[in-house]
C-alpha cells in the first residue's frame, strides 16, 4: 500500500469516525426530537459509507472487496433521501402533500436500489492499477442511483437556501453554515463515485468531504444548532464515570478500592449537578431570547401604532384647524362692523367666541408642531429678529390677560440690539407659553 492509498485510508477513516461522533452528539441532546433523530441517522449512514470505502481500501480478495462494495453502496443508496427528509423537516416544508409525496416516491426508489445494489447490474469489482487494487464499476442500473441522488441533493439545497432567503438573525447564520457543510460534503463525497463511473481520478475531494462534519461542528458549538453546550456537558460526565468505573473495579487492592468508589460516587453526584445546572442555563437562555423576540415584535407594532397615531392627528389637527379660523374670522368681521351694527348684549358673546376659537387655533397649531415634528416635517423660517421686538409684542398681546387676573407684567431689557437667526412665529410661540404659564401658576 503505498503513501496516496494510506493517505485516501486515513480520509475515509476520519470521515467515518468524526459523522459517527456528529450523530452520537446530536443524538444525546433529544433523542425524541424527530429533526435530531434524522441527522443521527442520516450522518450514521455517512459513517456506514465512509467505512465500506476502509473495507474496500484494504481488502485482499475480490470477495471481501464485493461485500465492501455492498456496504458503502447500500448505505449511499439512503443518503440522498434522507437528507432530502432532514431538509424538509428542518424548513418545516414536510406539511406539502406533494413533497411528502415525492419523498415517499424516493424512498421507494431508494428500496429497489438497495435490493438490485446486490446483482452486478448496479455495480461490480473488477482490479485496478490506477490506484486501490480493487475498484467498484457501474453496471445498467447505477444511473437510475446517479439521477436519483443528485435529483433529491438539488431540491434539498432549494429549500435550504428558500428558507435561508426568508430567514434572519441566528436561525440565518445556521443555515448559512448548514448550505455551505452540505455542499462540501456532497460535492467532496461525490468525486469518490468518479471510478465507479469509468473516471480514473483520485477521489480528491474526499478531503472537503472530511470538513463537512466539521463544518457543521462549528455551526453547533457557534449558533447552538443542537444545542451541543448540553451535549458536551453529558459526553463529557458520562466518559468520567465511565473511566472511574473501570478504575475502581480493575484494580482489587481492598486498600485503595473504598477510595476509588469513593471518588466515582462524587464523580457521579458531581456530574449530575453540573448537567442539571447547565440544562437550567440553556433553558433560561432559550427563554430570554423568546423574550426578547416578543419584545422585538412588540415594538415594532407600538411603532406602527405610533405612526399611525400621528398621522391620524396630523390629518384631524388639518380638518379641525379650518373650520376654527373661519369661525375666528368670522366673528372679528362682526365686531369690527362689517356685516352692520350689532346690538350691544351680542358683543360679548361673540368676543367670547373669537377668543375661545383663537385659543382652539393655537391648541391645534401646537398638535401640528408635534405631528411635524415627530414625522420629521417640521419647516423652520429661519431669518434674523431683535429678540426685543419678539418679546414686546408677545407681551403686548398678554397684557390683557394678564391683567384681567390681576396681575402685571413688567419688561426691564438692557440697551442694545439681540439679533437671533430663528423663526420668528416659533419664537413668539415660546415666550407665550412662558407667559402663559407665568399667568397660570402665579398666585
Amino acid at each position: 500500500m503505498d503513501y496516496i492509498e494510506t493517505l485516501f485510508l486515513i480520509l475515509f477513516y476520519i470521515g467515518f469516525v468524526i459523522c459517527f461522533l456528529c450523530a452520537l452528539l446530536v443524538l444525546l441532546v433529544d433523542h425524541k426530537n424527530k429533526i435530531n433523530i434524522l441527522w443521527f441517522t442520516l450522518s450514521s449512514i455517512s459513517a456506514v459509507w465512509s467505512l465500506g470505502w476502509v473495507f474496500l481500501i484494504i481488502s485482499e480478495t475480490e470477495q471481501q472487496a464485493i461485500y465492501s462494495n455492498w456496504v458503502l453502496h447500500g448505505a449511499a443508496i439512503w443518503i440522498a433521501p434522507l437528507f432530502l427528509h432532514f431538509c424538509l423537516e428542518l424548513t418545516n416544508e414536510i406539511k406539502s402533500k406533494f413533497l411528502t409525496g415525492l419523498l415517499i416516491l424516493f424512498y421507494f426508489v431508494s428500496a429497489i436500489l438497495f435490493v438490485l445494489n446486490f446483482f452486478p447490474s448496479f455495480t461490480f469489482i473488477e482490479r485496478s492499477e490506477f490506484l486501490f487494487e480493487f475498484i467498484p464499476s457501474m453496471g445498467p442500473f447505477f444511473i437510475f442511483f446517479i439521477i436519483q441522488f443528485w435529483l433529491s441533493v438539488a431540491i434539498s439545497e432549494f429549500f435550504l437556501i428558500r428558507s435561508w432567503l426568508r430567514s434572519e438573525g441566528n436561525q440565518k447564520k445556521q443555515l448559512s453554515f448548514f448550505i455551505h457543510a452540505t455542499l462540501f460534503g456532497f460535492l467532496g463525497g461525490g468525486t469518490a463515485f468518479f471510478y465507479t463511473v469509468g473516471i480514473n481520478f483520485p477521489p480528491y475531494g474526499i478531503i472537503i468531504f472530511c470538513l463537512h462534519p466539521i463544518i457543521v461542528t462549528y455551526a453547533i458549538l457557534r449558533y447552538g444548532l443542537f444545542n451541543i453546550k448540553v451535549t458536551i456537558s453529558q459526553v463529557f460526565v458520562i466518559t468520567l464515570w465511565v473511566l472511574m468505573f473501570a478504575r475502581t473495579f480493575a484494580d482489587f487492592d481492598f486498600g485503595r478500592l473504598f477510595i476509588d468508589l469513593a471518588l466515582l460516587i462524587l464523580s457521579i453526584v458531581v456530574g449530575i449537578i453540573l448537567i442539571k445546572s447547565i440544562q437550567k442555563e440553556v433553558r433560561q437562555k432559550e427563554e430570554i431570547e423568546k423574550l426578547a423576540k416578543k419584545l422585538e415584535k412588540t415594538n415594532e407594532k407600538l411603532k406602527e401604532l405610533d405612526k399611525l397615531k400621528t398621522e391620524f392627528l396630523s390629518l384631524a389637527t388639518h380638518q379641525i384647524r379650518s373650520p376654527l379660523t373661519s369661525m375666528r374670522g368670522y366673528a372679528s368681521m362682526m365686531l369690527e362692523g362689517d356685516f352692520g351694527e350689532i346690538n350691544e348684549n351680542l358683543k360679548e358673546p361673540i368676543k367670547i367666541v373669537e377668543k375661545s376659537s383663537a385659543g382652539l387655533v393655537k391648541v391645534v397649531n401646537d398638535f401640528l408642531d408635534v405631528s411635524r415634528i415627530e414625522q420629521g416635517r417640521m419647516v423652520y423660517d429661519l431669518a434674523e429678529h431683535d429678540m426685543k421686538d419678539i418679546v414686546k409684542d408677545v407681551a403686548e398681546v398678554h397684557r390683557p390677560a394678564v391683567e384681567g387676573k390681576g396681575l402685571r407684567i413688567d419688561l426691564e431689557m438692557e440697551d442694545g440690539v439681540y439679533v437671533v437667526n430663528a423663526d420668528r412665529n416659533k419664537m413668539e410661540q415660546v415666550v407665550g407659553n412662558l407667559i402663559d404659564n407665568a399667568i397660570k401658576y402665579t398666585e
